[in-house]
């Protein structure tokens, strides 16, 4: 009897071992089938996210993060630090457009950076109105908040004419874009009055 009660610690011991062995043995395996942009996503806390939410994270985000760097072109997210930097695609056919309407104080822009840009109306909410040009459709018209950063993002359908109109506090503004590959993503033009 007592030879069983021995025996049994030295099991559970043994199958304890084992499963901890097991355990760091997958996590090991997962770790090494990360690619690099995996890595470097969960290094800036964006991993586990698809494209649009990495996106739409970066662009509410007012804390920059030493030597990250983000910025968006009409065809790509493009993210660096000091080591690395990938260009990731945007969604075929989708158009990325961040707008920082203006009252006072504006800064040129050409592509949209998600980490340094900043507006001067942060945190506002906007009546946007946005209409497909060449079929006279809405395609938008629905209340946007922008970011603490000043800005706010939406997606729009590639290679199309638009007129963007923005109210704001009986302010307006009315602006026309065509959404290219080339087409800026960085709107900060409309000034309100």
């Amino acid at each position: 009897m007592r030879s069983k009660k021995k025996i049994f610690p030295i099991i559970l011991f043994s199958i304890s071992m084992l499963t901890l062995l097991t355990t760091l043995a997958i996590i090991g395996i997962q770790e090494k089938n990360k690619s690099p942009l995996d890595r470097f996503l969960e290094t800036y806390n964006l991993d586990g996210m698809n494209l649009k939410n990495v996106i739409q994270t970066l662009e509410a985000t007012a804390a920059e993060a030493e030597g990250f760097n983000a910025s968006i072109t009409g065809s790509h997210l493009i993210l660096s630090d000091q080591d690395e930097s990938y260009e990731i695609e945007l969604p075929a056919g989708e158009f990325y457009l961040s707008i920082a309407p203006y009252i006072n104080q504006t800064h040129p822009c050409s592509n949209h950076n998600l980490v340094t840009c900043r507006g001067e109306m942060k945190s506002e909410t906007f009546h946007v109105i946005i209409t497909d040009l060449d079929t006279n459709e809405v395609v938008i018209d629905a209340n946007y908040e922008s970011t603490p950063q000043g800005f706010f993002g939406l997606w729009l359908e590639q290679n199309k004419n638009y007129q963007i109109v923005i109210n704001y506090d009986g302010m307006t503004q009315t602006e026309t874009l065509f959404t290219s590959k080339e087409s800026n993503t960085c709107l900060t033009t409309m000034q309100l009055a």
